[in-house]
Formats: C-alpha cells, structure tokens, sequence
C-alpha cells in the first residue's frame, strides 16, 4: 500500500477554495488490471487487506478534516465524493 498521507503535508500556499469542494478517495483493489490503467492498484490482494485501509482512510479523512476546519475555516461544504481508484465496489457495503 502507499505510505500515509499526513495532514501537515498539505501546501498552506495554495489559495483559499471560494466554491465547490469535491473528494476523492481512491480505492486500490482490482480484479485484473485494465490495458488502459494508470492508477495506482493492485490485483493481489485478500479480503482481509480492506478493512485496515478502510480504517486508515476514514483516520486521514479525520486528520485532514481537523487540519481544513483550523486552517481554511471558511471553505465551502463538500458538494460530493468520487470513489475510484481500483474497483471501490470490491470493497464490502459496509466499508462504503
């Protein structure tokens, strides 16, 4: 897997976000490896692989949403999250 991203990696330098604020969040499971492809992912795997990213995700996603609310406290409210990556719908309901 990638190494954590850390919160305190984030560029204060960038200009203050006025509009619409969308994520992404990239999921890294395959079941094969498309000819076109290239992000970042991988076809081996176990179930058992997801839930510590889950996990590890949802922590960043807590990390950089105290960070954002300190530092950028009058951005706009998230308009929408795009799960890609991969193949997001490998990972159970549950984890979505």
């Amino acid at each position: 897997m990638a190494s954590p991203f850390q919160v305190e990696q984030l560029n204060p330098t960038v200009p203050q976000l006025t509009n619409r604020f969308g994520i992404y969040v990239h999921v890294p499971f395959c079941v094969h490896k498309c000819s076109y492809c290239d992000f970042y992912s991988f076809t081996k795997y176990s179930a058992s692989d997801f839930r510590p990213y889950v996990q590890a995700l949802t922590e960043e996603a807590r990390k950089a949403g105290r960070w954002l609310k300190v530092n950028r406290p009058s951005l706009n409210p998230v308009t929408s999250i795009f799960f890609g990556g991969g193949t997001p719908s490998l990972l159970p309901t549950s984890d979505l």
